[in-house]
């Protein structure tokens, strides 16, 4: 009896995390809806045919990148629904998500809705797709705005009444004092001095170019990042292939 293949796809819905932490806020990040396969298998099977052909383009992606960041997921295989997400994959939930959660990223009211509709029918028989209109409303994705709450009443504070007081006495008047001139016996030469420039110290630091986070950047020692203009931005972090601002430029 033929039975629903159980790989896991993304959607064609990209959704954007509401707040971005990362340097470059004009580029927003990022992560990839699930989507339960819809093709027919045979009760000895479980991936259908397109599926089992994705798992093995899968596997040779992620020995050619050694595990760092892959693009183009839409065209991967998941796993299956019935198995954990990898932790590589961008999709919603997973262990790549829960890390940039964890790092400051939010979602919006309207994004979290989406997400969890997306997930639901990913592990539902024949899951329903986020439709066009979903797409659209998620393009520009804002964090909700919480209403401030309304502030009590400011408490009269009572004006001190002024306490009169006795003028001070006038100050007694001040004998003048005469200072004598005293006239130098020789001029004092100034001996003027050429200020000292230091000699600037060169130091060579190699780097070679590497792609992180889908920029093009500049890998030096340490794992120092630094920008096209060879501007430090911080520590590459491999496992998350990203950029770690806190440690500051000091060796």
């Amino acid at each position: 009896m033929p039975s629903q293949c159980i790989g896991r796809r993304t959607s064609s819905v990209d959704i954007t995390f509401a707040d971005c932490p990362r340097l470059h806020k004009n580029k927003p990040l990022l992560f990839l809806l699930p989507k339960r396969c819809s093709a027919s298998v045979t009760e000895h099977h479980t991936l259908c045919k397109e599926c089992d052909v994705r798992r093995i383009s899968t596997e040779n992606q992620l020995e050619k990148r050694f595990g760092k960041y892959i693009p183009n997921q839409g065209s991967m295989l998941h796993g299956t629904i019935d198995g954990p997400i990898p932790a590589w994959s961008r999709i919603y939930k997973g262990p790549w998500w829960h890390a940039q959660i964890e790092k400051g990223y939010t979602m919006s009211e309207e994004a979290i809705r989406i997400s969890e509709e997306a997930s639901m029918a990913a592990v539902a028989k024949d899951g329903a797709l986020p439709t066009a209109e979903m797409a659209k409303k998620v393009k520009a994705v804002v964090a909700p705005v919480v209403a401030a709450e309304p502030l009590e009443a400011p408490v009269p504070v009572p004006v001190p009444v002024p306490v009169p007081v006795a003028p001070a006495p006038a100050p007694a008047p001040v004998k003048k004092r005469f200072i004598k001139k005293v006239v130098p016996s020789a001029p004092i030469g100034i001996v003027a001095t050429t200020p000292h420039k230091p000699t600037p110290t060169i130091k060579k630091v190699n780097i070679k170019r590497k792609e992180i986070a889908g920029r093009s950047l500049f890998l030096g020692p340490k794992d120092k990042v630094y920008d096209t203009k060879y501007k430090y931005l911080g520590r590459y972090d491999s496992r998350s292939d990203s950029i770690n601002t806190a440690y500051p430029d000091s060796d």
